[in-house]
């Protein structure tokens, strides 16, 4: 899997995590049974999906896991993102 490509897959999942469609269908039901509020507090999954698009891709990645573990790799100080 090329670079590009692996950002293009993190960025995917960050505006369209695992789940959400579950979440969105149970927050629609309860909508239907009469909850008033905001789903995206009681379905966290839901706020990623409303959050307006043009966030920097290389931002949330550079916090991650996978990140801090290339550079701890050999050679991985000299990353030039």
């Amino acid at each position: 899997m090329s670079y590009d490509e692996l950002l293009g897959w993190l960025d995917y999942f960050k505006r369209r995590p695992p789940g959400w469609r579950s979440d969105d269908r149970a927050w629609k039901i309860m909508q239907s049974n009469g909850s008033k509020g905001d789903g995206t507090k009681i379905f966290p999954a839901l706020a990623s999906i409303f959050r307006p698009s043009g966030d920097d891709p290389m931002g949330n990645f550079k916090g991650s896991l996978m990140f801090h573990k290339m550079l701890s790799a050999k050679g991985g100080d000299k990353l030039d993102l």
